[in-house]
């Protein structure tokens, strides 16, 4: 959990809810946020908001609940509640704003050497890593995806607590780890200057190109860049 200037805070998300009701409220809320993402900055997103909108409630359940991913949220804290009574109810994050979403996946276990001299496989492809070919490393390997924040509260640094929050998720993962040793990647369209920016700033290095046509015609030129942990 991290808190923001007193009106924000960052928490994960429950992977598992006892109640019912619970779990579908948080659904819905989820499915919301999902949805205005697509809707607002549709240039950075694959998906569609006409693809996704009718999708059945099975479908963002599972989604929402799929193993090996971690959602973090940014909510707006209202004037009676605190960044630590908010990450301990569940009940206070639904009744909070969300104004920003960032999906962690991960870890996947890989060798430094799975592919050809000085490569790692992340996401079906090879990117660069600057290792010996005939050393093999286990590198824990994470992705990060649906990244967001709502237009109405950019600039507040939400985007930046958001990946800060993830990196030290990776940090924690990796202390309990045999070989302290992460590789994070995130994808963003190569129009998106300011995403672009941010990752940059925190340390993201552009490792890949790829060109993708999404399922609604459009041609997204997608650039994959990654940082790497060592504790």
């Amino acid at each position: 959990m991290m808190a923001l200037r007193s009106h924000f805070t960052i928490v994960t998300m429950p992977t598992h809810y006892k109640d019912d009701a619970l779990l579908q409220r948080s659904v819905n809320k989820y499915r919301e946020l999902r949805l205005q993402s697509l809707k607002s900055n549709p240039e950075s997103f694959s998906s569609t908001f006409a693809n996704e909108s009718g999708r059945p409630v099975d479908f963002w359940t599972n989604r929402m609940l799929r193993p090996g991913a971690r959602h973090l949220l940014a909510v707006e804290l209202s004037n009676y509640s605190s960044a630590p009574s908010v990450a301990d109810e569940p009940q206070t994050v639904l009744e909070s704003e969300w104004v920003g979403m960032l999906v962690l996946l991960g870890p996947n276990s890989v060798a430094s050497n799975d592919g050809p001299s000085g490569k790692t496989p992340l996401r079906g492809r090879l990117v660069e890593d600057n290792t010996d070919q005939n050393t093999e490393i286990a590198v824990s390997a994470y992705h990060m995806a649906g990244f967001y924040v709502a237009p109405e509260h950019r600039g507040h640094g939400i985007g930046g607590a958001l990946v800060r929050t993830a990196m030290e998720v990776v940090a924690n993962d990796c202390v309990k780890m045999p070989t302290p040793k992460a590789i994070c990647t995130v994808g963003a369209s190569h129009t998106n200057l300011v995403v672009l920016r941010l990752f940059k700033r925190m340390g993201f290095e552009e490792v890949a190109e790829d060109q993708l046509d999404t399922i609604d015609g459009r041609h997204l030129i997608e650039i994959t860049l990654r940082r790497d942990l060592v504790q």
